[in-house]
């Protein structure tokens, strides 16, 4: 008993130092800071107190409508550099400078377009896998984060069990990233297949790559996922999905009619506009993001069409001088 009384009077005290703390960095203005940021903040310092311009966001007025149409045809096709929607985490110049190195990156690394649903083959440089390389194939269940956190989840059922890799895009041991078909879902995630029977899930190895012609529309695959009776590791009636189908008696009267208070609890978050906006990221911010990345999309393109160029000129050279 008496060690019962000691544990419970450390734990309010510990309570108690853990509310004083938060109560004093509230009174000093103290902001939620995230521990982890692909950019240090020495370096953010750095450029904040002598900034480069060739790196400089462009202005909003120097923008023409075709450029800006362009720019936003990419929100779609390239949702890593869409600026952070939450106001405490937006840093303008950290958001350049990982814009700046991701396209570092793609200079490198060739990163094709693709959506949630389509099947990938994704190479990884594996010190410890035959070759010195691994390689994965499954369907792309969810796209999260942005910047240089952007990361994509692929799901395969191998041997009568479900797996699931997640890659950051701009990993730099991944050597190879191969689109096998290219297709949308009718949901922006597909993490209800983990309830779902495996053949929604499987996909051989040794599957050939189906070619999408270019400049045609990305068709949208209409399938409804019938999902597995509970227990189901969320909720899913009282999502907004459209993309499964529950099978009968899996989902009781009682359960439907609190899945529709859930969705009706609060009508008025349909007007609440400072919601919206903390939510959202403004049009203009969207704007300067997509069109630096068109403009450095287009220079890194050209580069590289530069760089194959000199290469076959010095094959060419070689050979004549072999002759």
């Amino acid at each position: 008993m008496a060690l019962h009384n000691v544990l419970r009077s450390f734990s309010e005290l510990q309570f108690s130092c853990t509310y004083a703390k938060s109560f004093v960095r509230r009174l000093r203005g103290y902001r939620y800071q995230p521990e982890h940021q692909a950019v240090p903040k020495k370096l953010l310092d750095q450029f904040r107190e002598n900034p480069r311009e060739n790196v400089a966001s462009p202005a909003i007025e120097e923008y023409n409508p075709e450029e800006l149409q362009a720019a936003r045809r990419f929100k779609f096709v390239h949702p890593e550099f869409m600026p952070a929607s939450d106001p405490e985490h937006r840093d303008p110049v950290r958001e350049l400078l990982e814009r700046e190195d991701m396209m570092k990156r793609r200079a490198k690394l060739d990163i094709p377009e693709f959506y949630v649903g389509s099947i990938l083959a994704v190479t990884l440089s594996d010190p410890y896998a035959d070759g010195g390389e691994s390689k994965f194939v499954g369907i792309c269940i969810e796209r999260s984060e942005t910047g240089l956190k952007h990361n994509f989840v692929l799901r395969n059922y191998i041997d009568n069990q479900g797996i699931e890799i997640m890659y950051e895009l701009y990993n730099p041991t991944i050597k190879k990233i191969e689109v096998i078909k290219l297709e949308k879902r009718l949901d922006e995630e597909l993490l209800y297949l983990r309830d779902a029977p495996p053949e929604y899930s499987e996909v051989p190895f040794d599957i050939e790559a189906i070619p999408h012609p270019r400049g045609a529309p990305v068709p949208i695959n209409p399938i409804k996922v019938k999902l597995n009776p509970r227990p189901w590791r969320e909720r899913w009636e009282r999502s907004n999905l459209i993309g499964f189908e529950i099978m009968e008696n899996c989902v009781t009267p009682k359960m439907w009619k609190k899945a529709q208070l859930k969705e009706n609890c609060k009508p008025w978050e349909r007007y609440d506009l400072v919601k919206k906006y903390r939510e959202s990221v403004p049009l203009k911010d969207q704007d300067e993001a997509y069109v630096h990345f068109t403009r450095e999309h287009a220079r890194v393109e050209k580069e590289k069409v530069a760089s194959l160029d000199r290469q076959l000129k010095a094959k060419e050279n070689d050979s004549d001088v072999t002759e």
